[in-house]
């Protein structure tokens, strides 16, 4: 019985980190859709790049209103931008803080959103799966 509920501990709980990866790459999504939408722009300077596997984030500054504003690029593949040069960046109106380089908008917004679809479905399945047993159990 202790295995089998560890075994369920664990399912339900990857089930849960499934559904809440999906509900964060949904909300990114989200949020690139409503800077395409509705931001507006404003030139920033980018301060460093960060590297990562496969791409590269930028981080940058810019002003809105007399406020200054430190943002985080979305990953992209490949920049030609090397820190202290002018880039373009969208931010949102009326949450200045949320802003992105308008050169990464739109790149893999789908893929952002196939993961999100892909993993919602797996991690309610998941828990599904250990709800089912760990009431089985209980019940007979």
């Amino acid at each position: 019985m202790g295995k089998t509920l560890l075994a369920l501990v664990l399912l339900g709980g990857l089930g849960a980190s499934f559904s809440t990866a999906a509900v964060h790459f949904f909300r990114a999504w989200q949020a690139g859709r409503r800077l395409k939408r509705c931001g507006a722009q404003s030139t920033a300077v980018c301060t460093h790049l960060q590297i990562h596997d496969n791409s590269v984030s930028l981080h940058f500054t810019y002003e809105v209103d007399g406020v200054e504003y430190h943002g985080t690029s979305s990953p992209i593949s490949r920049t030609a931008v090397v820190p202290g040069t002018e880039i373009s960046v969208l931010y949102d109106p009326l949450f200045p803080s949320n802003s992105d380089a308008a050169e990464c908008m739109g790149q893999d917004s789908r893929a952002i959103l196939f993961i999100a679809l892909l993993l919602g479905p797996v991690g309610l399945a998941l828990d599904l799966v250990a709800a089912a047993i760990l009431i089985s159990l209980t019940l007979g």
